[in-house]
């Protein structure tokens, strides 16, 4: 992994390992590492620990009631309480993770994890690159095949994100060189509607409106989205395994040379 970024010219680099936040939150034994991941992988779950992480002092059942049935969110909070992640005063419930940390990291976690888990990447997460033009942390970098996978992680809905964070995305691209990049949403929603259309926007502002007719993003499936096979834009529906594992199957077919017999 490091080597990739080494050779890239990248001889300072700070990083946070995938097993760090486990550890931090002692949920870093197998069983309780098993619940945790399978927990995170539900959806519901993740909107209902980044609406706990909006009320400090504690939220209602009722204010959990969302996205899930309320016997399924009672089941999710259970589990977050048996990690020790939630704590139950009455009838309000609260985190108890260290105050550090944010809810992004406990979703570039996830990101990294699956790579890791389903797809067998090495993954470094929270990355910093002295000398890099843009600055910043890169979310998680992975070695693919011996390829670099950049995947910049948004837990905002689509409407909280914004032209310049799609404009800082290109130019971390142009900076890094990744061999494959990925804008992951980690939202239900359609990205079609308005991310697709800023990447298009700032395109065009970056190489005149001929570039889309040479190189369109384009739907390959659901919410997943390509451009010239390098970059990619998907949500999180229906998992963030299929998804990805849509990515890396259209990565493979456009840029092996089994492409010329298929």
């Amino acid at each position: 992994m490091l080597k990739l970024l080494s050779g890239r010219g990248y001889s300072s680099i700070k990083y946070t390992s995938v097993k760090s936040l486990p550890a931090e939150l002692h949920i870093d034994a197998p069983d309780k590492f098993r619940a945790f991941y399978r927990v995170m992988q539900r959806y519901a779950a993740r909107l209902i620990f980044h609406d706990l992480s909006l009320h400090p002092e504690g939220a209602e059942l009722s204010q959990l009631l969302h996205y899930a049935s309320q016997s399924s969110t009672s089941e999710i909070l259970e589990t977050f309480e048996n990690l020790g992640l939630v704590q139950q005063n009455e009838n309000r419930f609260r985190f108890r993770f260290p105050t550090n940390l944010r809810i992004g990291d406990f979703l570039e976690w996830l990101v990294a994890t699956v790579l890791q888990r389903e797809f067998s990447v090495p993954v470094i997460t929270n990355v910093s690159l002295q000398g890099s033009k843009t600055g910043g942390d890169y979310d998680v970098l992975g070695n693919w095949l011996g390829k670099l996978l950049l995947v910049e992680v948004k837990s905002a809905p689509p409407k909280g994100i914004h032209n310049p964070e799609i404009a800082t995305f290109l130019d971390r691209l142009r900076d890094v060189l990744p061999d494959i990049a990925v804008f992951l949403v980690d939202t239900h929603l359609r990205v079609r509607d308005k991310i697709v259309l800023m990447f298009e926007e700032e395109l065009i502002k970056a190489n005149g409106i001929g570039s889309l007719k040479e190189m369109p993003i384009n739907k390959i499936k659901g919410q997943v989205f390509e451009l010239n096979h390098f970059i990619y834009i998907m949500n999180s529906k229906r998992d963030l395994k299929s998804n990805f594992r849509i990515v890396f199957r259209d990565y493979i077919r456009y840029n092996s040379p089994v492409k010329l017999f298929i």
